[in-house]
């Protein structure tokens, strides 16, 4: 969705600019003293919490890091806002863009915190590649950096706790600290793999609780990362342009900082695959909820902490 946003026809540079400049200057409001708790549920491994739109759709959202963007999922649960999507088009140059349209004024109240004219991508939902998939997990609103870019936000998974703390007076009490890396709005670490064989991959990963799978590796991309061969375990993995077959491949140990996550399952995509950006691999929500995890937005960091029943080992 945001690589369209990125690579919009002329005829939507207008709109992109407003949608920009709007999304700068929509503001969070607390609902009290922070730091606030927003519960959350495991919805099919993904990160979910109710929110209500404009007072009048009360819709399930997913926490999306990989969603620099807002989107609402367009259908039957979004007919009390009144959305004409008469003008909704390709985002894009390319077949596999998405269709949609921008649309702007949005307040989207989550209870703890809420965002006052917020613009929003709105995606007619029987355009999506994989409608079942997403009437199974119910899902009909999408938000990432919108919220995240505020707080320094604590993904507390032992009490199932998004925690949005001040970002002023917010201090670290522990934990793998790593550097935070920003493209197209996207968030990213430095980490690495350690494959089945011994060796070892470093390299750029996306961080995506978009993503319900562990560890996605994109072969090609280094020359240890080898896509499986045919006759193997094959995964559709459903993105908002597009369907894409990933192989399984044997599990490796994740390396990120001073903490390392050992037996993590691993896809790989293959080359020119749908995935966006220059990284080796994407770390999802399944991987990270091994773990106790703080984004750092304001501060270009990213924690982790060991959990009380699941967490990372130090490497030895």
């Amino acid at each position: 969705m945001v690589a369209a946003l990125a690579l919009l026809p002329g005829c939507l540079l207008v709109d992109t600019m407003r949608f920009q400049q709007a999304r700068e200057a929509a503001v969070a409001l607390p609902a009290g003293p922070l730091p606030l708790d927003l519960s959350i549920q495991d919805g099919n491994g993904l990160i979910t919490f109710r929110g209500s739109v404009n007072g009048k759709a009360d819709l399930l959202f997913a926490l999306d890091t990989g969603a620099p963007v807002s989107v609402l999922l367009a259908g039957t649960e979004t007919a009390p806002l009144g959305l004409d999507l008469s003008d909704a088009q390709k985002l894009g140059d390319s077949p596999a863009s998405p269709v949609g349209s921008f649309r702007f004024g949005f307040a989207l109240d989550f209870g703890p915190v809420s965002l006052r004219d917020l613009p929003m991508v709105a995606v007619p939902i029987d355009s999506m590649p994989c409608r079942e998939k997403l009437d199974q997990l119910g899902i009909r609103g999408i938000v990432g950096a919108d919220l995240l870019r505020h707080y320094v936000a604590e993904l507390d998974f032992d009490a199932n706790r998004l925690r949005l703390h001040d970002p002023k007076v917010w201090t670290p009490d522990g934990g793998t600290i790593l550097p935070l890396e920003f493209k197209e709005g996207h968030i990213y670490v430095r980490a690495g793999v350690t494959l089945p064989d011994g060796m070892p991959v470093d390299g750029l990963f996306h961080i995506d609780t978009g993503k319900n799978t562990p560890l996605l590796l994109r072969a090609g991309t280094d020359p240890a990362l080898i896509l499986p061969p045919p006759g193997g375990k094959v995964r559709t993995a459903c993105y908002i342009n597009g369907l894409e077959e990933q192989r399984e491949g044997a599990p490796v140990t994740l390396r990120a900082g001073d903490a390392a996550m050992p037996d993590v399952p691993s896809l790989y995509s293959p080359p020119g695959s749908l995935e966006m950006g220059s990284s080796i691999g994407t770390i999802g929500a399944a991987a990270l909820r091994r773990w106790n995890v703080t984004i750092d937005y304001p501060g270009k960091r990213l924690f982790l902490k060991p959990r009380r029943s699941t967490g990372a080992t130090a490497p030895s």
